[in-house]
Formats: C-alpha cells, sequence, structure tokens
C-alpha cells in the first residue's frame, strides 16, 4: 500500500475540519454515512478491518505526506502482523508514485521478474525426460 488512508475516523475528522463542520455536524454525518451504507463507523476501525492477516503487507508512506498523515502507514503497519514500514522524505502523497526507489521496492515486494517455483511433480517429470 503507498499511502493508505486507514484511520477512517480521522479522514471524516480532517474532512470535516477543511470545509468548516463544527463537532455536531461531523458527528451527524458520521451517522447519515453509517445510515447510507449500512457500515457503522466502529466497524472501520484499524483492527477491525485488519483482523488477524496473516499475509506480508507492505506500506510506502511519506513523512512530508500532507494529504494522508504518515501516522496512518505508521498505524496500519503496527496492526498488520507481517507488515513492514518503508518511509519516504519529501515526496508527498503524489510523488512517491513516480519515484524510482518506491517502485523498486514494490517491485521487489510483490517479487515481478522472480521465476516461478518449480514444484516437486515438474522436477520429477524433467528428471524422467533427461
Amino acid at each position: 500500500m503507498i499511502a493508505p488512508n486507514v484511520l477512517i475516523d480521522d479522514a471524516v475528522e480532517r474532512f470535516a475540519r477543511l470545509v468548516g463542520l463544527p463537532d455536531d455536524d461531523r458527528v451527524a454525518l458520521e451517522g447519515n454515512l453509517a445510515s447510507a451504507t449500512g457500515v457503522d463507523m466502529a466497524a472501520l476501525r484499524l483492527d477491525r478491518l485488519v483482523g488477524e492477516r496473516a499475509s506480508a503487507l507492505l506500506v510506502i508512506h511519506d513523512r512530508d505526506d500532507r494529504e494522508v498523515p504518515f501516522a496512518h502507514g505508521e498505524r496500519l503497519v503496527d496492526a498488520w502482523r507481517e507488515g513492514a514500514l518503508h518511509p519516504t522524505t519529501g515526496l508527498g502523497h503524489r510523488r512517491i508514485l513516480r519515484d524510482e526507489r518506491v517502485i523498486a521496492d514494490v517491485v521487489a515486494f510483490t517479487g515481478i521478474g522472480r521465476p516461478e517455483r518449480v514444484s516437486d511433480l515438474v522436477r520429477e517429470v524433467d528428471r524422467w525426460l533427461d
């Protein structure tokens, strides 16, 4: 994940501040969102979203991101059992997507270009064919 916006309550609070909503109106907005979607804000807490996931996760987040605070990436990695954080500096929220080191980190993490593992069956067939 790159610069993940995963703290939903924080995202709603930041939006409310941006548009000048007082706290009472923000709470009403949260209630309306829950009503309209059928999903309560409590169900969107990070610990509930992550659950017991066992897969590896790479989070790349820039410390200078002004759109999604760096704390979102940190908290996601803290909640994810196999999470790894690769922080960057000076890239912000958008330039991070074009950074060569970030692209290389993502490619390395996903294993693109890595030869596929050969199964025991394939090895046995190869042995018989040789």
